[in-house]
C-alpha cells in the first residue's frame, strides 16, 4: 500500500519506478483491493510506520516510548487469514541488504493493542 502524493510530477515517477518491480500499487484508499489481493493469496506489502489517522491507530511502546502505532496489518490478517512475514531493509555497500524473518505465530491476537507492540518489537 502507498500514500497518494499531491504533486502529480512526483506521483507518476514513484508510480512508474515502483512499478518496474512490483506486480500492482494498491492506494492506502482501496482497503478492498488489498483485501482482494491476500485473499486471493497473492502477497502484499504494508509499511506499517506510515502515518495513519487515529481512527486506525493505537498508542504501543516502541523503544520505551507509547507511539501512535498503525493497527491494519493486525486487521487485515484477521480479515483475511494471511501470514505476517515481517523483513528489514539496509542500505548496505552500495545497494540493498534484505532480511526475511519468519512468520509471526499466534497473529493477530485478540488484542489490537499487543498485536502493535509485538511489530514494533520486531
Amino acid at each position: 500500500m502507498y500514500r497518494e502524493f499531491d504533486n502529480p510530477v512526483v506521483a507518476f515517477m514513484v508510480l512508474r519506478n515502483r512499478g518496474r518491480v512490483v506486480h500492482d500499487m494498491i492506494s492506502k484508499n482501496d482497503a478492498r483491493k488489498f483485501i482482494r489481493t491476500l485473499r486471493a493469496n497473492r502477497s502484499a506489502w504494508i509499511i506499517p510506520d506510515q502515518n495513519s489517522s487515529m481512527k486506525h491507530s493505537v498508542f504501543a511502546d516502541f523503544l520505551g516510548v507509547p507511539a501512535a502505532t498503525n493497527v491494519s496489518i493486525s486487521r487485515f490478517a484477521r480479515l483475511t487469514g494471511a501470514a505476517v512475514i515481517p523483513f528489514t531493509t539496509a542500505r548496505r555497500n552500495g545497494g540493498y541488504h534484505t532480511r526475511i524473518l519468519p512468520a509471526l505465530k499466534d497473529f493477530p491476537s485478540d488484542d489490537v493493542v499487543e498485536d502493535a507492540r509485538r511489530l514494533n518489537q520486531v
